[in-house]
């Protein structure tokens, strides 16, 4: 019976030898191989991860109609930056004053939707 035990506690040390043997070589060859791919940077710079969000950061995107466009676009005038600002106002057709070389700078571009039924313009 002593000879039982020795020969199961052998086998017992030898499976736990061969298991451990095998958990190093996997930790050994998983840290080679994570050592020679490059880091995935999603940043370009740590200062372009910190940057607070500006108003160049925002697209506007401005809706109206043809008939209300005249009255609300000297509103727009009042807070639209041009050279800060990107953005694009929606109409449904060209307004008929809309060739003033004026408005062309301190507006943002117009941009015609084809189908405006759905919104509801206040």
């Amino acid at each position: 019976m002593l000879i039982s035990k020795t020969h199961s506690s052998s086998r017992l040390l030898n499976f736990i030898l061969i298991l451990s043997s095998v958990c190093v070589t996997y930790l050994i060859v998983s840290v080679l191989l994570l050592g020679t791919k490059p880091p995935l940077h999603v940043y370009s710079s740590y200062l372009d991860a910190y940057t607070p969000t500006t108003v160049e950061h925002i697209v506007f995107g401005i809706a109206s109609n043809r008939k209300s466009w005249p009255k609300r676009k000297e509103y727009v005038k009042l807070w639209w930056k041009p050279q800060q600002m990107r953005g694009c106002l929606f109409l449904e057709s060209m307004p008929p004053n809309a060739t003033s070389v004026a408005d062309d700078i301190t507006l943002p571009p117009i941009c015609i939707s084809e189908d405006t039924s759905r919104f509801h313009y206040t």
